[in-house]
């Protein structure tokens, strides 16, 4: 995008890129930090106002606006040979580089007073042949009216002026949604933009900018809490309970076409087993007891079995270990006692 400005004795062109790639977005985690604008060339006045440079231009504009240089576009290989990625952003080098190195050959380079933002941008490609991206076009409007305000300005006031008029400018959004009678949703997200933009300047916020603010965010939520009263009048007209009167005629269940079906059920003998199976579970002792330690004695116990055992000497340890190391306070332990616990780890 280019922004021309007039000066007293200059007119200034300012370039800068307002859709970054879709790699650079994809890769990014947060936020872009971009500086704008990029490049500034001043061109003399008496050469602004010659009519054939204005005509040259203007050409230049129109054809960089609507022609397709295939040296501009990304490439991507496909099937083997490279083709012109139409979903990913072209390189500004037309306006950036070639147009403004010749008016920088008719003029000079400028430096200019820079801004920084942090743009959140998206590339949400699925089942489309271009991907979602934010309209570049409002980034560059934004851009410019900061720049006009910081050109004007000292930075510090540029920069408040600049955030009240976007919570300004945010309202009347607010009151054509209303006007139009937008969806709620849509209504939400201004009422939010709004909101979160007067908090973040506080008591910088213009009275004026606050009223305005204020009396819309006011109108949305009215607006916003009379739809919500619609749906619940809406829900209070349905029936919320069942009438006792109906009662007996709902929990007769007359089972009219099943009656065949429960009669041959009743007639069957209790004592005819021709399609039971018998189930005869196999137990197996896999601990013993010795000095009156558990002891682990068969090699049988596997997968779950061996768990359970496991967990059931872990749980005779944590309750009755100390009983059993007490009893030994008024006699000493026995060498068979001492082997009981070295065979009792060796088990575990």
């Amino acid at each position: 995008m280019i922004v021309v400005r007039k000066t007293e004795s200059n007119v200034v062109f300012e370039c800068f890129e307002t859709s970054p790639s879709a790699e650079a977005v994809t890769m990014c985690k947060g936020s872009l930090l971009r500086t704008y604008p990029a490049r500034a060339v001043a061109v003399p006045i008496a050469t602004f106002n010659d009519l054939s440079f204005r005509n040259e231009l203007a050409a230049i504009l129109s054809k960089a606006n609507s022609e397709v240089v295939a040296e501009m576009m990304p490439k991507a290989q496909k099937a083997g040979s490279s083709m012109v990625e139409t979903r990913d952003t072209a390189n500004p080098g037309i306006v950036s580089d070639l147009l403004m190195t010749i008016l920088a050959a008719l003029g000079q380079s400028v430096p200019v007073q820079q801004i920084q933002k942090r743009t959140r941008d998206d590339a949400l490609w699925e089942n489309t042949k271009l991907p979602w991206r934010r309209l570049p076009l409002w980034l560059g409007i934004r851009v410019a009216i900061q720049t006009t305000l910081c050109n004007a300005l000292i930075d510090g006031a540029a920069m408040n002026e600049y955030k009240n008029f976007m919570i300004f400018f945010t309202t009347k959004f607010a009151s054509l949604a209303l006007a139009t009678n937008q969806p709620g949703d849509l209504c939400q997200v201004i009422l939010a933009k709004i909101g979160r933009r007067a908090h973040k300047l506080g008591s910088k916020t213009i009275n004026f900018v606050q009223h305005a603010s204020l009396t819309a965010c006011q109108l949305i939520r009215a607006e916003l809490d009379k739809r919500w009263e619609a749906v619940q009048a809406m829900d209070a007209d349905r029936a919320t309970s069942v009438p006792m009167s109906s009662f007996t005629k709902d929990t007769a269940l007359s089972l009219s076409e099943s009656r065949e079906y429960l009669d041959a059920a009743l007639a069957c003998s209790e004592d005819d087993s021709s399609t039971s199976t018998s189930f005869a579970p196999c137990c197996h002792a896999f601990l013993s007891w010795h000095q009156g330690l558990p002891m682990f004695v068969s090699a049988e116990a596997s997968g779950e079995d061996l768990i359970f055992v496991l967990s059931e000497i872990e749980c005779w340890v944590q309750e009755s270990l100390s009983a059993w190391v007490t009893s030994f306070e008024t006699s000493s332990p026995s060498a068979d006692d001492c082997m009981a616990v070295a065979n009792f780890a060796n088990s575990y």
